[in-house]
């Protein structure tokens, strides 16, 4: 599956410029597309059913947003538009490109009949998200623009990946007719980071904030296990 949208434009409206309207200097636009794909595979090894799923997603969406509301604004409460320029009014280019595969295998008793049931299976997923975000001004003075991004007075430049594995099992036992009893347990284990520059530049901010200062790690992991025991009666005449 594969989709492509463009819209000019953005959904918010002024009612003193008129209905469904609104006033911007900078045009507005966004270009949107991705691709996904997914397959499923049925099998068996001896007696037992063996399945495998996976989906694959890439997205990549790019925004031309107007941001003058924000400059005259901090303009006028600070008066530190005096910094920007003949032109200050602000516009936001970002783009965004996501990434993201999952798959799971499982096997499990192919004959539910069976006194003794049971499926077992692994998951693995990877979710990655490239996050670029520039705060431009045209010919912004080359010493407030953050370092090698020129006429760029703020930047977000960060990537963010997300890992998931898991394994998991359940087993079922009748004891009689009328009583069977159930087992499961599942193992987990996630990671998460965040790599990246946020900020504005030395020669803007008078402090530590330049290219080189504001470079960010963060990491994030977690392993557990839940397990579950259940008894079910049952009563058939």
């Amino acid at each position: 599956m594969t989709q492509y949208t463009k819209a000019n434009g953005n959904f918010s409206t002024d009612t003193t410029v008129g209905e469904l309207s609104v006033a911007k200097i900078k045009p507005e636009f966004s270009e949107d597309r991705f691709t996904q794909a997914a397959l499923t595979v049925e099998g068996k090894i001896g007696n037992f059913d063996l399945i495998y799923a996976g989906a694959y997603l890439k997205r990549h969406d790019y925004v031309e947003s107007d941001y003058s509301d924000y400059t005259y604004w901090y303009d006028t409460l600070t008066t530190y538009g005096a910094y920007w320029g003949d032109d200050p009014s602000q516009f936001i280019h970002g783009t965004d490109k996501y990434n993201r595969s999952t798959h799971e295998l499982r096997i499990s008793t192919a004959n539910n009949e069976n006194r003794f049931r049971f499926v077992a299976g692994a998951f693995w997923q990877r979710q990655e998200h490239n996050i670029q975000q520039r705060y431009m001004i045209n010919d912004l003075n080359p010493s407030y623009s953050v370092t090698e991004w020129p006429d760029t007075i703020w930047l977000t430049k960060q990537l963010r990946v997300d890992k998931d594995s898991a394994l998991f099992g359940e087993a079922t036992f009748d004891f009689t007719d009328h009583l069977s009893g159930t087992a499961g347990v599942r193992f987990f284990d996630s990671n998460n980071s965040l790599k990246g520059f946020f900020g504005y530049s030395l020669g803007y901010s008078g402090q530590s904030t330049g290219f080189s200062h504001r470079y960010r790690q963060l990491s994030e992991s977690e392993q557990g296990a839940s397990t579950d025991v259940s008894v079910d009666i049952r009563y058939s005449a």
